[in-house]
């Protein structure tokens, strides 16, 4: 429950930041774009690389092994490429700069969902699961890099929101998952 409740902190958290750059532009120009750019790129790939890197080699949990860990995370991985993909294909959501554009002439491609804010979160979750004290620090990295992608104006606020949501659930069923077959294995 309390994994929950911090997850939908963290989506209150998200939602204002990106309300507050849909309805001011975000930082002052240039700050706005070079935190913009780094939060998306660097920050983003840091966060996932550390995140994954700690997911597969941290301390394991009893009556579970390194490779069912290996293949649990490979799983989440797997499953956000699938769904993100999937949605990006059935759901024509133009990007800010894409706007009026239909899904034939759009220069980007469906904004939606946002493929770094989806992962962010879910693996924010996952880590969160394995290290509950580091779920807040990961949600609030996850948060930051969904706030870049409306500063950088690659997605609109709802769609980094709602892609958020959908990362967070898709979090929490995986790490129900985990707990329902290392719960298995210790009976």
């Amino acid at each position: 429950m309390k994994r929950l409740l911090v997850c939908i902190g963290a989506l209150i958290l998200l939602g204002a930041i990106v309300a507050w750059v849909s309805q001011t532009g975000g930082l002052p120009e240039p700050w706005g774009t070079r935190i913009g750019q780094n939060l998306s790129r660097a920050g983003h790939f840091l966060f996932l690389f550390l995140s994954i890197t700690y997911l597969v080699f941290g301390p394991l949990r009893d009556g579970e092994s390194r490779l069912f860990r290996v293949l649990w995370t490979a799983g989440a991985v797997a499953l956000n490429f699938a769904v993100v993909e999937t949605l990006k294909h059935i759901v024509f959501w133009p990007r800010p700069v894409d706007v009026g554009h239909t899904a034939a002439t759009a220069s980007r491609g469906s904004g939606f969902p946002s493929g770094h804010t989806v992962p962010d979160f879910l693996i924010a979750v996952l880590v969160g699961h394995i290290n509950p004290r580091l779920q807040i620090p990961a949600l609030i990295m996850a948060s930051l890099v969904g706030y870049s992608r409306v500063e950088v104006t690659a997605h609109f606020a709802s769609q980094v929101w709602l892609s958020a949501l959908i990362g967070a659930l898709l979090g929490l069923l995986w790490t129900a998952l985990h707990a329902r077959f290392t719960s298995r294995a210790t009976a």
